[in-house]
């Protein structure tokens, strides 16, 4: 039973790691969109471009959430369920990489410009909580052992 303490606080370091990559992609994505000529692009160039990242991004997401179900608590499950929510619907819409928000307004520089940063701070956000959560339950373990 005390392994669980050790478990939990690995899984919230995973879900740092996660989080962390997941800033990560969404900044790449930002300051790489600039250097993307898009009225050059056919759109199934530009959906291969930015589709795998953001798959990636929303894999790393889910896995992340369904992984620490068993082990959250009730605060910090609210805190993942928009996102997840958000991920899997973008995950099960029809036709993914010709409709994905980017896809659509990607010749509006700025519009991208501003939900990249926003969902790179929301990112920046949960790799904060995680953080908290992984040296919170570390601690809470260490605390039985002294």
């Amino acid at each position: 039973m005390e392994n669980v303490g050790v478990y939990t606080s690995l899984l919230y370091l995973l879900d740092f790691f996660g989080n962390l990559s997941c800033s990560g992609i969404s900044l790449f994505l930002m300051l790489s969109h600039e250097d993307v000529d898009c009225s050059a692009l056919e759109p199934l160039e530009l959906s291969d471009y930015l589709t795998s990242f953001q798959k990636i991004e929303i894999l790393i997401n889910i896995c992340s959430f369904v992984v620490l179900l068993p082990f959250c608590n009730t605060y910090f499950l609210w805190a993942l369920l928009p996102m997840f929510l958000y991920n899997c619907w973008m995950l099960l819409r029809k036709k993914y990489a010709h409709n994905f928000m980017f896809m659509t307004e990607y010749k509006n520089r700025s519009h991208t410009e501003t939900v990249l940063t926003a969902k790179m701070i929301i990112y920046l956000l949960y790799v904060c909580i995680s953080l908290f959560m992984f040296v919170f339950k570390f601690a809470e373990y260490l605390s039985y052992w002294y």
